[in-house]
Parts: structure tokens; sequence; C-alpha cells
């Protein structure tokens, strides 16, 4: 686990992955029927999660206003022409949506016939990432991470999967009080705590609506997935163009060492596993990844997929 997580670390340094950091986002299809026209949206939603996975790592701090100011879908229909708003489609992409409670909550009230991508990096990579971007405040980033993995193991041991209250609302009481007073989002580590994320998304969306990919893996096959996206959502492949090719943004180089102390980030590793293990067990039960040979958060095959096979 130590050396699969490290070998992800390292190539993320490198700029092998060009995806935001579990980036979500919202393909808005008004009518299926009429797939040139929710072709454009298709193609623009996948166009718009290509973003640097540093720059990503670094801006998804959650901010309420603009979640909910980016919520609201944009159309080019006229209010009286009834058929071309139902063709209409629109697309958002953020890496706060997930891991906002707030966001999934006003998502399933305004798009609730929505389909969504979500690209999930692998945890560790993701731990990491800040120190990576912010080198000349590595000594405070290695202490925070070392604080917010302490004080949420600390919690973690308090949460009851038995009880009514969700796992992510004890977590978030725990934290930072009862009721949470502060917005969990300002532990960075809480954002890879995927198990916590897709199983409040779940609660709110039909397992059909959404498609899920390894962001290592996308950076690795960008194409096939694109195919994989158009069929999903039912568009006319012949409509796309196979020339568009995908560059990386932001890139940049990185020392060759670890940017935390072995310890630290074996202590990272720790933290992270058996929630990766609980992702992973998570995705079979939902009727996930039914055409792949495995589930992974990292390297191998196309990707995760969910609803149908």
């Amino acid at each position: 686990m130590t050396e699969t997580s490290k070998t992800n670390s390292d190539a993320d340094r490198s700029g092998v992955s060009s995806v935001a950091v579990d980036a979500l986002s919202a393909v808005v299809a008004g009518a299926a029927a009429d797939a040139p026209a929710a072709m454009h949206g298709g193609a623009a939603a996948a166009d718009a999660v290509t973003a640097s996975a540093d720059t990503a790592a670094d801006t998804a701090e959650s901010n309420v206003d603009t979640d909910r100011s980016s919520l609201h879908p944009t159309t080019s229909a006229t209010p009286d022409s009834a058929a071309a708003a139902a063709a209409a489609a629109a697309q958002a992409a953020t890496p706060a949506y997930l891991h906002t409670a707030l966001a999934v909550t006003q998502l399933q009230e305004l798009l609730p016939q929505a389909r969504y991508l979500m690209l999930l990096r692998e945890p560790v990579s993701r731990g990491v990432a800040p120190a990576n971007y912010s080198s000349g405040w590595a000594d405070y980033i290695a202490a925070e991470v070392e604080r917010q993995t302490r004080d949420m193991s600390r919690c973690q041991g308090r949460v009851s999967r038995r009880s009514p209250v969700p796992a992510y609302t004890q977590l978030a009481n725990c934290l930072l009080g009862m009721p949470a007073s502060r917005d969990i989002n300002e532990y960075d580590l809480y954002k890879g705590l995927y198990d916590l994320h897709l199983e409040r998304w779940f609660n709110h969306f039909a397992p059909g609506q959404t498609l899920i990919w390894s962001s290592r893996a996308f950076s690795l096959a960008p194409k096939q997935h694109l195919e994989q996206l158009i069929n999903w959502l039912g568009l006319d492949a012949a409509e796309i163009n196979r020339d568009v090719d995908f560059v990386k943004i932001h890139e940049r180089s990185y020392p060759d060492d670890q940017p935390l102390p072995a310890w630290l980030f074996q202590q990272l590793v720790d933290f992270y596993e058996p929630h990766k293990q609980a992702t992973l067990a998570l995705l079979p039960v939902l009727g996930m990844c039914s055409w792949l040979s495995s589930c992974k958060l990292h390297g191998g095959g196309i990707g995760i997929h969910t609803g149908e096979a």
C-alpha cells in the first residue's frame, strides 16, 4: 500500500495527472431525443473537468456563496420556446460539489434529473499535492497534515455506523463542536474521504445518474474515457471531433524527494487506507464497476463506472 501510494504521488508530482481533484461535472441534457443539441453540453463537460490537479487542490476550499450561484443552470433558449428549452444543455465543473453537503442538497433541488461525472483522485496523492504546490510553505503544510490526521483519526474512533446520524455529520460534530459551527471543509484531508461523500451523494441521487472515473486512469487514456462519456450520455458519436487533443494545464516539475517526512507520509497512508477500502466496497453494492474486473482509485483500467453496464 505504501509503495502504491508513493508511486501515485510521484506520478502526480511529475504532471502525469492533469485532471481536477475529485472534480464533479454536472451535465444537464434537457431532451435525450435531441442528441445533437445535447452533444455540445456533454463534450463541453468533458473538457471542463480537464484542469490541473495541483491548481484544483489549491483552490478546492468550499465557498457556499460561489457554489450557490454556480448551481443555477444556464440556457440559451428563449423563455417562449419550450422546444428549445427542452433541448438546451448546461454544465458546470468544480472540486467542491461532492464534499459540500449544502451543494449536494441544492443540486437535488435544482437539477434532480441531471447526469453527473465525478473524477476521484487517489486520496494520499491528493493529500500530498498542497505540499508540492506550495513548496515554500512545506513546514507549515506538514504540520497541518499532522494536525488534521491526528484530529480526524481521534474523531473517527467516535463515529458509529449504527447511529441514525450520518457518519459525516458525526465527524463534523466531533471536529467542530455540536452542532458543527464551521465548515468542515477547512479540514482539507476530509475532502479525500470519498466513502462518506459518496454515501451522502447516493442518498440524493440514483446510481444511474452518475459516472465515476479514476482521475489517474482518465489522464492515461482521455480519449477512451470521452468515448465512454459519449455512450453513457446517449449522444451521437459521429458528431464528436476525435482530432481534439488533451493538454496539461499549469504543468510544472517537482523535486524527486517526498515533500512530507517519511513517517508523516506513512501516517497519511494509514489514515486513508480504511476509507479507500470502504469506497471500493461501496461501489459494487451500488451496481458500479460491473463491466470491469476490478475497481481502483489509481492506475489500471478505463475508470470507475456507475449505473448501466
